[in-house]
Formats: C-alpha cells, sequence, structure tokens
C-alpha cells in the first residue's frame, strides 16, 4: 500500500511537470527567435562607417538611362519615309508686284488673232526698281478698259537707236460678245528688265512714263 502511494505522486509531479511545461512553451510562442548580438569594438581600433558614395568627376561620362520607349535621343532625328523630307529650296527670287499667273494676263496669246483690238484709258503709269535687283525695273499702270469683256494687253519692245523703250498697251475683245457698256478698272505690273547697260527712257503709247539706268 505504501509503495502504490508513492508511485501515485511520482506520476502525478511527472504530469504536473509536463503540463507545466507545455503551458510555458505555449506561452512564449513554441520558437525561439534569434537575436543580433552586437560585437563590441576593441578598445583603440577606428570606428567603422558606412561605404563612401563616389561622385563623376568633371568631364566624365555618365551612362545614360534605359527609356522604356522606342524614340531616339534628344537631339537625333531618323526619318521613317526617307526622301519624304526634302532641305528647303533656294528663295524665289520675288516677281515683280504682287503675285500673278505666268504667263500674266497682260501678255499677248496666240488666241489674240481670232479677237478685235481696242484701246485702253490710262489714268497712272509710273516706272520703280526692283528692291535689292538694280537691273530689273516694274512699269506700273492703271486705268480703265472700254467694257468688263475686254482683255488688256502690253507689249515691251527692244530699246531703239534712241535709247527709247516703246510700250504698247490695248486691250482685245470678242467682236460677238455682248456686254455691258461700262468702264472695267485694270492694274498691272510689267516687267522691264535684262536690258544692256545704259540710261533707257520709257514711253508708253507715246506719253513718257519713266527712266531707268541699267548698271
Amino acid at each position: 500500500m505504501t509503495k502504490n502511494k508513492t508511485l501515485k505522486k511520482t506520476l502525478v509531479l511527472i504530469t504536473s511537470g509536463m503540463l507545466l511545461a507545455i503551458v510555458i512553451v505555449a506561452c512564449s510562442g513554441g520558437v525561439s527567435h534569434p537575436t543580433d548580438t552586437v560585437t563590441p569594438a576593441k578598445p583603440g581600433s577606428p570606428p567603422t562607417s558606412a561605404p563612401a558614395t563616389t561622385y563623376p568627376e568633371p568631364g566624365e561620362n555618365l551612362p545614360s538611362p534605359i527609356s522604356p520607349y522606342p524614340y531616339p535621343p534628344a537631339g537625333e532625328f531618323t526619318n521613317p519615309y526617307p526622301g519624304s523630307l526634302e532641305p528647303y529650296p533656294m528663295p524665289i527670287q520675288p516677281y515683280p508686284g504682287p503675285l500673278q499667273p505666268y504667263p500674266a494676263p497682260w501678255q499677248p496669246q496666240a488666241s489674240d488673232q481670232n479677237l478685235q483690238r481696242g484701246e485702253v484709258f490710262i489714268e497712272e503709269m509710273d516706272v520703280l526698281p526692283l528692291k535689292n535687283i538694280p537691273t530689273r525695273y516694274t512699269l506700273t499702270l492703271q486705268g480703265n478698259l472700254p467694257t468688263p469683256c475686254h482683255q488688256l494687253r502690253v507689249e515691251v519692245n527692244p530699246p531703239d537707236g534712241q535709247n527709247v523703250i516703246q510700250v504698247s498697251a490695248y486691250s482685245v475683245v470678242d467682236p460677238n460678245a455682248i456686254c455691258t457698256q461700262v468702264l472695267s478698272p485694270f492694274q498691272a505690273y510689267v516687267p522691264i528688265q535684262d536690258q544692256p547697260a545704259g540710261k533707257y527712257t520709257v514711253v508708253v503709247n507715246g506719253k513718257e512714263a519713266g527712266s531707268i539706268e541699267m548698271p
């Protein structure tokens, strides 16, 4: 009987100890976390520091970052359509007076032989040098045509022996045309150029319009 009691007490103590150990492990999380250990510096040794940051030298080329877009670097251009972009053409020489189609509407035409020749009424005329081009002049004519059906024609003849440039201004019209009998105003710019060196007088329909000098 005494031995049995002693054995029971021993079992109870062992069981209590195991339960207590389980409770302690459960409360502590059951996992032991390692702790970082700091090694103290030895006396007299210099303190440790982070690695020094390096900076590029002046003028040193830095590596260019990789662009996520397939575009060429700044300052460079690649034409995806070769030949579509041509260099700018040379500046076009200014045509005397306002822009007008070529041939100019006042120039004689082959079809004029089927038309009837008429007169013009010139009110103003002048000869002006073309800016920055000393060998070119412009004869300006302003006036009226007999009717809106009449068309202006201007012929510039070569200089004669007295250095006179005769200019003939007239009109042409279809004789079968039915037109309102009212005056039709006109304005024309006639170039005078490519003449031999010398001084010339420009005469329009018998009246002096001005003088020019070719270098």
